[in-house]
């Protein structure tokens, strides 16, 4: 698979959305090739696969509000047949009967380019037994921790070892996305011939051959333009070797790859001599590098995007596959529903308060319980990097001595250590938005009930929490670390901060909504979907996408520049641009059906926050387009009545979530829908009109149960 491809400036797609196959032109203004370099990253609905269990009402209720409430497309929600019942599965009915059917599904819905997480709904096994992997483990230590039961979500986040059958997963440090101490960034992340070359270039900058060294890690850096830190080694190199032009030059790659410390240019690194003097307000060039920098501590490597169709190099940063770059898929859990889990309204409930967070920029503390339990001291020797660095960013911090806070503050952070908590009489709250765990060793155990469940701090108002599937120790790798927290300060989503900060997830079970991004500085763009009324002279209908005037009265700080544009037509990535003002299909007019339409604007940070719009447009006579009315509502456990009706049609089928529920022989009939069938909540339903071999769509439709 390609790192990145030049894009085309005119592309022609296909769609099938109605009874003709629909051609669309693209046209855009001006120069729209995105940097053939750049790594596309960060998560926005367009990038979530939803998985759900069709044979499970609460599965099916909870996709259905989901699905709402987040705007998921269509093509991004998949109904799995024939999981497998209970809390835990073997490995092998994980990998044949819920991971390799989903990755196939991602595969021939022609969507891999662009989701980067899947999200389980309610209804699924929590465990994965991997007794298989574990037994194959040498190192004492390893066989002794690394017990034989992983998480479903982190399986499916190392879905790459689970198809090669490969226990390699269960290292300590296995996931390459989590960010590690600042000097990773400088470490060697090539093999072969390539990692020669950069201890070639070590040895000539230990030798003090200058010169030498900047041609060498030069040559590295323009074959791996993704890896911000070798343009920083180029540049240190060039301006010891006194070539400034190249070092100036090499630092602006840097920042254009990524690279965001300001701090490490200006005081550890060789080039401080370079940057002396200058501020980010001086208005120079050397200024304006400063002023796309953050001043945060170099005590550890800053948070960045997930990207999924590339693999990351043991440095932590985005590289070919084909270059030995290790690949993953983001996975958490929408939700547990069971006794000791939640239920189906604490599941709606914390989930529609997670994404009426979004850009809301929470003015609340992050707490860290510091006690004599093993559980908070595992974690202790982070709390002063965590601490610095929010307060660099002026958040509010707390330490506090028992399990819980015991004060009347607003959290938008918690992080606990402790087997048992209780929540009810609390003083304190969490701020929609706001994220919390506990580390301790059943907290995602849900057939037992002895120790406090991660979904109490879900109910008491987090977004996101996490626990451990099965005995993990205190071991700190399994667990997010205390950085959690200033990361999702800088950006990311929740799903992107827990796995962030989480070198060996393969036992946490992370439940919640992956696309809660309270910080994200998204552009502050708008855009305007249209359809032109009158046809083109060659009798075609156009539909406009207009990039309206970036917000002049933004607030200072919560928002980014438009780095690149991304398209969407009938739910598929058709298009990255770079932020042009118009953009223009031209669509046959004899076109009938919905044509769903998608503009995202992609923010110019390594977090890539991201911020969409979207709108569906019924080509053709809306009158002829299948419908679907309701009849007669249900409650309870009753049948919904349904009256379905396409002019013309030989046969109707009533879809749900892509899955055919009903068939109506003839133009027009009844149908009843059980809860069993379609599951509660808002439910999206698509009727599809059938004559010979054609098929007409209609609208998806939401019908209340």
């Amino acid at each position: 698979m390609e790192l990145c491809r030049p894009q085309p400036l005119y592309l022609w797609i296909s769609l099938r959305a109605s009874v003709t196959r629909l051609f669309v032109f693209l046209l855009a203004a001006g120069s729209t090739a995105l940097d053939p370099c750049h790594v596309s990253a960060g998560l926005g609905p367009e990038n979530v696969f939803v998985v759900v269990n069709g044979d499970e009402v609460n599965s099916l209720t909870v996709a259905n509000h989901y699905t709402k409430i987040r705007e998921i497309p269509p093509s991004n929600v998949f109904v799995l047949d024939d999981v497998p019942s209970g809390l835990t599965v073997s490995l092998e009915g994980f990998r044949d009967r819920i991971l390799k059917p989903i990755l196939d599904e991602i595969d021939q819905r022609k969507l891999s380019r662009q989701i980067r997480a899947i999200a389980y709904s309610a209804g699924f096994p929590t465990g994965v037994n991997i007794a298989s992997h574990t037994a194959q483990l040498t190192d004492p230590n390893a066989k002794r921790y690394q017990t034989a039961v992983a998480s479903l979500n982190s399986l499916t986040f190392f879905y790459r070892f689970v198809l090669s059958d490969s226990p390699q997963y269960l290292g300590w440090g296995s996931n390459l996305y989590a960010r590690g101490p600042f000097g990773r960034n400088f470490a060697n992340p090539l093999g072969g011939e390539k990692g020669d070359v950069f201890g070639e270039a070590q040895d000539a900058l230990d030798s003090e051959r200058f010169e030498e060294a900047a041609e060498k890690w030069s040559e590295l850096a323009d074959e791996f333009p993704s890896m911000a830190p070798l343009q920083i080694l180029a540049a240190e190199a060039s301006w010891q070797s006194d070539d400034r032009n190249e070092a100036v030059r090499r630092v602006g790659l840097a920042v254009k790859s990524g690279w965001t410390n300001r701090q490490y240019l200006k005081t550890e690194s060789p080039l401080a001599t370079l940057f002396e003097g200058e501020t980010p307000s001086g208005g120079g060039a050397l200024s304006k590098l400063l002023a796309s920098m953050k001043d945060v501590p170099a005590a550890h490597q800053g948070p960045v995007g997930f990207a999924g169709d590339v693999g990351w190099a043991s440095n932590g940063y985005p590289v070919p596959l084909k270059d030995g770059g290790v690949g993953y898929m983001l996975s958490t859990m929408l939700a547990v529903v069971h006794p000791n889990g939640s239920t189906i309204e604490q599941a709606v409930d914390y989930l529609k308060r997670a994404a009426a967070s979004d850009r809301t920029f929470p003015d609340a503390t992050v707490g860290f319980s510091k006690t004599g339990d093993v559980r908070t001291k595992t974690r202790f020797p982070l709390f002063g990097d965590a601490l610095s660095w929010l307060l660099s960013r002026d958040r509010d911090v707390a330490i506090f001595s028992g399990k819980l806070p015991s004060d009347t503050k607003s959290y938008v952070g918690l992080m606990l250590g402790t087997p048992q908590f209780d929540v009810l009489g609390r003083r304190w709250s969490i701020v929609p938005g706001g994220i919390a765990e506990n580390l301790t060793s059943t907290g995602a155990v849900f057939a037992g009930s002895g120790q406090t469940k991660c979904t109490e701090l879900l109910h008491a108002g987090a977004a996101m929490s996490s626990g451990a599937v099965a005995e993990p120790y205190s071991i700190p790798m399994k667990f997010p670390s205390p950085l959690i927290h200033p990361y999702y300060f800088e950006g990311v989503t929740a799903a992107e901060a827990f796995y962030l900060t989480t070198s060996s997830p393969y036992q946490l079970l992370i439940i919640g909504d992956p696309l809660t991004q309270p910080f994200a500085r998204a552009p502050a763009a708008e855009f305007e979907l249209s359809m032109d009324e009158n046809l083109t002279p060659d009798g075609r209908r156009v539909i406009r996408v207009a990039r309206q005037t970036d917000q002049q009265d933004a607030p200072a700080g919560r928002h980014s520049e438009t780095l690149a544009i991304e398209l969407y037509i009938q739910d598929r990535l058709v298009q990255r641009l770079r932020p042009v003002r118009e953009i223009n299909f031209r669509i046959p007019a004899n076109t009938f059906g919905p044509a769903r339409c998608r503009v995202v604007a992609v923010g110019k940070d390594p977090t890539e926050p991201r911020i969409g719009f979207s709108r569906t447009f019924v080509l053709g006579s809306e009158s002829k387009l299948p419908k679907v009315q309701t009849v007669e509502p249900a409650t309870d456990d009753r049948k919904t009545s349904l009256k379905v009706s396409c002019a013309g049609a030989e046969s109707i089928d009533l879809q749900h979530f892509g899955r055919t529920v009903a068939t109506i022989q003839g133009d027009q009939g009844e149908v009843k829908l059980s809860r069993q069938q379609i599951g509660d909540g808002p439910v999206p339903l698509q009727a599809i009109g059938r004559k010979g071999n054609r098929a007409l769509l209609g609208p998806i439709q939401l019908i209340a149960r």
